[in-house]
């Protein structure tokens, strides 16, 4: 370790002499190296590629990552701007393409309505990035990764501070997480089982912000979770799926008193991912949690 140490200090002198060496042609805006020193610049140009790399976690790689992964993406949110939503996508699990779904598409919808988004597969890098987050859409399933006591203490932190949340998908199934105050305080209840198919959607509440330019009935080939509310619980219920007795909530305000939360149980693929109305309802969803603290059922 020591003589890795030694070789690793003596690199980072060669760079920091190499970047001492240069100066910068604002007229042609690129280096002139004032001496050669070639290992130096070849490390240079070696940290700069990793660092490019890193950065570029594109839609591409996405969709061919394992679709368990919980691979930490290195992705960051942008210098924070007036009026600009920061929101960050965490999820990560079985049974899903959380890369390709829940990080690729859902970024992309929510970029286009103007917000700066950040995306992970790991509960770890989450914890990270989620005190710079105005906004958390949080969709996993593994207890591994958000099931732990540091993450969801974080996400009672941000809750407690007023600051959204949207749970998707999921994160509304049925967990002993935080001994049980993750769904109570966030989902209200559980889902412990659903069906899966093309349905229909029903909105029991067009005049709600989130379902503001929502068809009020409309298909989506989906699961169609069979959401239980608890005894206790505060929500507002805004859309339904299934019919009489199997009629289930399938999107609702938490009416928590510090943070505006939103649950949506639709979201299981690709499918439902570019689905128009759900793209409304998770846009709309992540605006009216953004805009306020506590419950509100406007």
């Amino acid at each position: 370790m020591g003589s890795f140490l030694q070789k690793t200090e003596k690199w980072l002198l060669k760079f920091r002499r190499f970047h001492q060496s240069v100066v910068m042609d604002s007229s042609r805006a690129f280096l002139i190296p004032m001496k050669r020193n070639t290992t130096a610049l070849t490390l240079a140009l070696a940290v700069c590629s990793l660092s490019f790399a890193a950065s570029q976690q594109t839609n591409t790689d996405l969709e061919k990552m394992p679709a368990n992964s919980t691979q930490a993406l290195g992705q960051t949110f942008s210098e924070r701007k007036a009026g600009v939503t920061r929101v960050l996508l965490a999820g990560s699990g079985s049974a899903h393409h959380f890369p390709r779904d829940f990080i690729k598409i859902d970024s992309e919808i929510l970029t286009k309505a103007g917000h700066d988004v950040a995306g992970t597969l790991n509960g770890e890098e989450a914890v990270g990035l989620l005190p710079e987050a105005d906004v958390i859409v949080f969709s996993g399933n593994d207890g591994g990764q958000w099931g732990t006591p540091k993450f969801q203490a974080a996400l009672n932190t941000h809750a407690d501070a007023g600051k959204g949340i949207v749970i998707l998908h999921a994160a509304a199934w049925k967990w002993n997480w935080d001994g049980g105050n993750y769904n109570k305080r966030f989902v209200a209840g559980f889902s412990p089982s659903h069906g899966a198919g093309e349905f229909e959607v029903d909105i029991n509440a067009p005049d709600h912000a989130i379902m503001q330019g929502v068809a009020e009935n409309f298909k989506i080939r989906d699961e169609s979770y069979r959401h239980e509310f608890m005894k206790d619980a505060d929500a507002t219920v805004l859309a339904t799926n299934g019919k009489g007795a199997d009629e289930h909530a399938s999107v609702w305000t938490v009416n928590d008193p510090k943070a505006r939360i939103v649950v949506i149980t639709l979201g299981h693929d690709v499918n439902s991912h570019n689905n128009e109305q759900f793209k409304s309802i998770l846009t709309n969803a992540v605006k009216w949690v953004s805009e306020g603290t506590g419950p509100t059922k406007k």
